[in-house]
């Protein structure tokens, strides 16, 4: 997304509109998965298109709530990831939207770049690893990835 010459963004400096689009960004994360959410997304791409984290957030997000949107949320993750491409959090969400596109092969080969980053990522991804060891037949090594997820919470 460019700004027009002739917008008003373009009288605000960079730095502010960088500040505005943070903002704008963690409105989005705490009004998580409703129209509050996806608006407040939008305005903080306004202000700042590779605002990397309100790509990532957003692109979750839309995952969740809205399969419509699934091709619009890949598109953003791998513009989050093309900034950032060893941040687990992006990798996880890319590997989830595949997942939800239904290309278990290549969700799988993102987690796998995640878990060699991180072999102990958080509660979520390995969940969402093992619905994609899932999909894929992998029943048992599902099953070993929801143990350790639960036994993140007794730790």
């Amino acid at each position: 997304m460019s700004i027009p010459s002739s917008s008003p963004l373009e009288k605000i400096p960079l730095c502010n509109r960088y500040n505005l689009s943070r903002l704008y960004g963690y409105k989005g994360d705490v009004s998580r998965k409703d129209q509050n959410a996806f608006q407040a997304y939008e305005e903080a791409l306004k202000y700042n298109p590779n605002n990397e984290v309100a790509l990532n957030n957003y692109a979750y997000n839309l995952a969740i709530v809205d399969e419509k949107q699934l091709k619009r949320a890949r598109k953003m993750s791998e513009k989050s990831l093309k900034i950032d491409p060893n941040n687990e959090n992006y990798l996880d969400t890319y590997g989830y939207i595949l997942y939800r596109l239904g290309l278990y092969k290549e969700a799988k080969a993102v987690f796998t770049k995640l878990l060699s980053i991180n072999p102990r990522p958080g509660k979520t991804s390995l969940l969402h690893y093992c619905d994609i060891l899932e999909a894929l037949g992998n029943k048992d090594a599902a099953e070993v990835y929801r143990m350790k997820a639960n036994n993140m919470e007794k730790e």
